[in-house]
């Protein structure tokens, strides 16, 4: 076949090849993609098959077929080409053409006739005549069987017995595209018809042109009205002027009209030159000179632009292409409007290959992959009336710079060796990340599933280059390793979105193997630094503020004396002559552990020995550390060689200054600036450390209160940057528990699922005094202030709210474990916290959730049936219980 054939997705299609000599039985076939004939394009290929081969494309896209004797004989000007497509409904139209008009989307038909109606698809590509696809629908209008559908079909002809004089809608429906028309069912033909032309010409609703302002486009199938004003031509003063006898002109070409107002019809104007097309206006037949002309050309709409919602465009998220609607001519299209048939078509094409198709003046689109793209959209010209390259990026993170550090801020240590309630980060570089919600799962090494992971959190990424999240080890997760192979844990994590459907570059990796957790205490190490702990010292001016790090695991909030020590033997016990040691040192300390498992304490120098040149040396620390387990009083004796030596000389001669970093090495986060205090706003910090029980509904279980640091005007990026060294300006107390339970929601199993436990991680707080939902409660706590959402593990689950009462009446709540209103008439704790945070009632805040210790468990509660009051129903539901978890206890 000579022309291009045209046939639908899925369609089946039998081609026949005609010898001009040779058996029929050796003849081959290939069907190519694209237009070209090369190996690397081969779709199929069926080898002495015969003269007739048959094809299902399954496929949208062009193709080539070609049949062949031998390989090296194939005449490519005997192939066929073949567009596959999905069918697109471009129209209606009336087969019957006598005693019918049309004319503004109106069908005029005479009583009796029998009409039949034909759908127009693009290229003559039908649906499938087995699948349901269009639908055809008569509806009268008025009177008192209006809107009731009268006929309805699925084909593509349907043919209608006009026997009721009546006004009716015919519409047809395809996909998401819908044309209608009226069609007026009259017994008068003729004289209707004449009416209906009569009321055209009265009330038309098209737009008059005023010469001698500019016409810009016309379309092709459009007539164009003009009418004269002499205002601004050469007549203005002329108020004799008989509009009567005014000749028009177009291209040099008396036209067939007379007076102020002309119509030029359609089918000259389709005759028309494309560009340059002249209309001139004369006094009378006698003049030579025009008093007023325009200019226009004669063009089908297009697509002259479209906008890209967001840059850059990452691969995993929709970005929205748009065809604005300005209501301007030749803007975002030639002619402000898209008229009747016409739709705007998109295509993304890869290596030269269509991968996606929309229509209509927005275009949503989800790249899968990083990579060069291009975006072609257009009315007409398939080619593309505009096409715009996009590079899509694929957002990712870098393996190699995943460390376990003790920090979160400036600078942090890269630990090899952590315990159990210690304050650890997880940190990785990654590329167009901000703004997304990860979560990072830390794994054991030696767990028999990749699935079984240790602990979660989710974290919105707030650094443009850094992710770093923090995770405190506790009895719970102590469990989980004691069960794997080794009692010893070696951890690793992974990072991937919270969007199930976004996916991270690299997200597979194992990050940052291996963290070793050891179940004993243990000082792992002990230096002498400067007071940020960025600078290890072993040599150091005398006039250097010189500060003890002591780094320890399993250790956490325990109390430890320390002593600082001049001279000791390195064959002193650990455990013998401690009080003497003690005694004698100079420099003598109590100090606790922190939440990171470290202390720092200053030096005072002034008390140590200097030699005759001025030189102090520090050769030990002793450390003694008493703590009870199960009962059992325990003390642990710790000497360590930590050795500096400082001089009084302002130059160091023949020695070399260490500056080597803290630990192993040393990994440079970037800094986050501290802003310029904001009395508007404020940082909530829910922390895991219980301060009582609650105060009431304990005859249906006890539960713990949980304390709440409010930091009052300051950003989040403020204390982000000084969080430990900022005291609170105020305190609360939370309840985090969340049992309550009903016969007809289940809460779900895992921890942090629907309705249960809100997982660890940096939300919203937002107050809105009428409340939010259908209990009104006016603390909101969500992931987008926007939005009454939180993306869990099962998904997306509601935002939860603050509330009063206690766990037993919260499905996922914080409570404040008080009446809504007290009896007394004084302000409720849900008032008072609010109170406590002035800025909240100007915008939403930061609240952060940290995580706590909890035990599983299952509760069972007698539920009142809603249906029937007088049934008491009893459901058992698992539930996780906060433990006590008190600091310095």
């Amino acid at each position: 076949m000579d022309n291009k054939q045209y046939i639908r997705e899925g369609q089946k299609v039998t081609f026949s090849a005609q010898l001009e000599k040779g058996d029929r039985r050796l003849t081959s076939w290939i069907v190519y993609e694209g237009n070209q004939c090369d190996d690397n394009h081969i779709v199929k290929e069926e080898k002495q098959i015969g003269t007739e081969f048959s094809h299902i494309f399954e496929k949208a896209g062009e193709y080539t077929i070609v049949s062949y004797g031998k390989r090296d004989e194939i005449n490519k000007s005997t192939a066929t080409q073949v567009q596959v497509g999905k069918p697109v409904l471009e129209g209606i139209e009336c087969v019957e053409r006598a005693n019918t008009y049309f004319k503004n989307n109106v069908y005029i038909v005479k009583k009796g006739t029998k009409v039949t109606f034909r759908l127009k698809f693009k290229d003559d590509v039908l649906p499938t005549s087995d699948k349901l696809l269009h639908l055809v629908k008569v509806t009268p209008i008025g009177g008192t069987s209006s809107g009731k559908i009268i006929r309805e079909g699925k084909e593509n002809e349907y043919s209608y017995n006009a026997t009721n004089r009546s006004s009716y809608t015919v519409i047809v429906k395809f996909g998401n595209r819908t044309f209608e028309f009226s069609m007026r069912v009259v017994e008068n033909f003729e004289e209707e018809v004449k009416k209906f032309k009569e009321s055209i010409s009265k009330n038309s609703s098209a737009e008059i042109t005023i010469i001698p302002e500019k016409v810009k486009f016309v379309r092709p199938n459009k007539s164009l009205k003009l009418k004269f004003n002499k205002k601004n031509s050469v007549l203005a003063e002329d108020t004799a002027i008989d509009t009567s006898t005014l000749i028009w002109k177009l291209n040099g070409k008396v036209l067939n009209a007379k007076g102020a107002q002309i119509e030029i019809p359609r089918e000259i104007i389709a005759n028309c030159k494309k560009d340059n097309n002249k209309v001139e206006v004369f006094k009378n037949s006698t003049d030579k000179k025009a008093v007023a002309f325009c200019e226009f050309s004669v063009a089908k709409n297009k697509v002259n632009k479209f906008d890209v919602s967001k840059r850059p465009v990452l691969a995993g998220k929709k970005v929205t292409f748009e065809v604005k609607d300005t209501k301007k001519e030749d803007d975002y299209m030639i002619f402000k409007d898209l008229d009747d048939f016409e739709n705007i078509h998109w295509e993304v094409i890869k290596d030269e290959k269509t991968i996606g198709r929309g229509t209509g003046f927005k275009f949503d689109y989800t790249f899968k992959e990083g990579g060069k793209f291009q975006v072609k959209c257009y009315i007409f010209d398939e080619k593309g009336e505009v096409k715009e390259d996009v590079n899509v990026i694929q957002p990712k993170i870098f393996p190699e710079t995943a460390q376990w550090i003790d920090k979160d801020g400036a600078t942090g240590n890269i630990l090899e060796k952590a315990g159990y309630y210690q304050k650890i980060y997880a940190f990785v570089k990654h590329q167009d990340l901000l703004g997304e919600k990860v979560i990072v799962d830390v794994y054991d090494d030696d767990k028999a599933s990749a699935d079984d992971w240790i602990t979660s959190n989710y974290q919105l990424v707030e650094n443009k280059e850094n992710i770093y999240i923090p995770f405190v080890l506790t009895r719970d997760h102590k469990e989980k390793i004691k069960d794997s192979l080794s009692e010893e844990g070696k951890l690793f994590f992974k990072v991937k979105s919270v969007d199930s459907q976004f996916h991270i570059g690299n997200s597979e990796a194992e990050l940052a193997k291996h963290l070793t957790i050891v179940p004993d205490s243990e000082i792992v190490d002990t230096y002498f630094c400067d007071e940020g702990d960025t600078v290890k010292y072993d040599i150091q001016e005398l006039s250097t503020s010189i500060f003890l790090k002591i780094y320890a695991i399993n250790m956490v909030s325990r109390k430890i004396r320390v002593c600082v020590l001049e001279n000791v033997s390195d064959t002193t016990r650990q455990c013998m002559n401690w009080d003497s040691y003690y005694r004698k040192s100079l420099c003598q300390k109590e100090v606790a552990i922190n939440d990171k498992g470290e202390a720092i304490l200053p030096i005072d120098l002034t008390k140590f020995t200097q030699y005759n040149n001025g030189t102090i040396i520090l050769s030990a620390v002793m450390i003694r550390s008493e703590y009870k387990l199960d009962g059992k009083d325990y003390t642990d004796y710790y000497r360590i060689n930590a050795k500096i030596v400082l001089i009084k000389e302002p130059s160091l001669p023949h020695m070399e200054e260490n500056f080597s970093p803290v630990k192993v090495r040393r990994i440079a986060i970037e800094k986050i600036k501290v802003q310029e205090k904001k009395e508007d706003d404020a940082v909530v910090v829910l922390t895991g450390e219980t301060t009582s029980l609650g105060e009431i509904s304990r005859g249906r279980g006890e539960y713990y209160m949980y304390k709440v640091n409010i930091y009052n005007g300051i950003s989040y990026e403020t204390y982000i940057k000084n969080k430990d060294v900022l005291e609170p300006t105020d305190t609360f107390e939370l309840a985090r528990d969340a049992w309550k339970i009903e016969d007809k929601k289940p809460r779900s199993d895992k921890r942090y699922g629907s309705r249960n436990e809100t997982p660890p991680g940096t939300y919203w707080l937002s107050y809105k005094p009428e409340g939010y939902g259908k209990k009104k409660h006016r603390l909101k706590v969500s992931d987008n202030p926007k939005l009454d959402e939180i993306r869990g593990v099962d998904g997306v689950r509601q935002a939860i709210r603050i509330h009063s009462f206690s766990p037993h009446d919260a499905e996922g709540c914080l409570t404040t474990g008080g009446k809504k209103r007290p009896e007394d008439g004084s302000k409720s704790l849900e008032d008072q916290f609010i109170d406590k945070i002035p800025a909240l009632k100007k915008k939403s805040i930061r609240f952060i959730i940290e995580p706590r210790e909890a035990i599983e468990g299952m509760k069972t509660e007698k539920v009142i049936s809603k249906e029937n009051p007088e049934i008491r129903v009893y459901v058992t539901n698992k539930v996780f219980k906060g433990v006590e978890n008190k600091k310095n206890k």
